[in-house]
């Protein structure tokens, strides 16, 4: 995550308006060995600084979920961009193994510019998945289409988000009177079951986001971010519960995991560390030209 409200970036594409360069390079490598790093990211910008293409290989990408920065390899391939008008139309991810195998997104905008329908359409080699649905006693075809829907408010802030495909998760957001958001749910719409709830407490040059789980084992967890001067994240620690032998959860927490970002005088990311407790496991280098 990011300051304020990092999971509306529903279109993940870098804006560097303000600079002079057309490429970025990521390499990656692990531990401490820098000597053995590799290129896994290469990313074009166009005149406007909107990226317009990319290429992945074995990037491995880190993001927060439910609180736990969870590392995963971005799905090799090759991604196009293109706009209208300065907003986002379409992004094409095409996997080079698998010429069959890509997905297409649609980005559909309301009257303020503002996204309000996102549309991917996954062509995928088998069309024919199918998974049986107990709780009907029947077999269910899976779609290979997603939906995502936005709703705002008055003051442009996004109040609710509905994610769909087989089922439809709803996701509430709520604000305080500086439009910071403060509370973050999510709810499957099929059972009415609240999956997880995030509270979110702001303090000067950092801010905090506590997860609730309401699953078989109810459990929770716990983000710290900090800033620098122009708010921008500069470290990400994520704090799980000590568990007893039984598994039940105490009430003391332990430093999962954090991920400290270095930015250059033009404000861009030139290095980011990713640390297992106090290890370091993964480093990503930028270079821009």
């Amino acid at each position: 995550m990011k300051y304020g409200l990092t999971i509306f970036f529903l279109v993940l594409v870098a804006s560097v308006d303000a600079q002079k360069f057309h490429k970025c390079f990521v390499y990656q490598y692990y531990g401490t060995d820098s000597g053995s790093k590799g290129l896994v990211l290469t990313q074009t910008f166009n005149d406007r600084g909107k990226l317009v293409h990319e290429v992945s290989n074995h990037y491995i990408n880190y993001e927060t979920i439910g609180g736990n920065n969870t590392s995963y390899v971005r799905a090799d391939g090759i991604y196009d961009y293109y706009y209208e008008d300065s907003l986002l139309k379409v992004k094409l991810q095409i996997n080079p193994k698998e010429h069959h195998d890509s997905d297409k997104t649609f980005y559909y905008y309301n009257a303020d510019r503002k996204l309000s329908r996102q549309v991917t359409r996954h062509h995928k080699p088998d069309s024919s998945e199918m998974f049986f649905d107990i709780e009907h006693n029947s077999w269910v075809v899976l779609t290979h289409d997603d939906t995502v829907l936005l709703y705002y408010d008055k003051k442009g802030n996004v109040e609710e988000k509905d994610s769909i495909r087989n089922d439809t998760t709803k996701e509430y957001f709520v604000f305080d009177e500086k439009n910071r958001l403060v509370e973050d749910r999510f709810i499957n719409t099929h059972s009415q079951f609240e999956s997880f709830r995030v509270k979110y407490e702001y303090r000067e040059k950092e801010y905090r986001a506590s997860f609730r789980y309401y699953n078989h084992l109810e459990s929770a967890s716990i983000s710290e971010y900090q800033l620098d001067d122009a708010g921008r994240v500069i470290e990400e620690r994520n704090y799980f519960p000590k568990y007893e032998d039984n598994g039940i959860p105490t009430e003391q927490y332990k430093l999962l995991n954090r991920t400290v970002t270095r930015y250059d005088k033009a404000g861009r990311i030139v290095m980011r560390m990713f640390y297992r407790g106090e290890k370091l496991t993964t480093t990503h280098v930028f270079v821009y030209e």
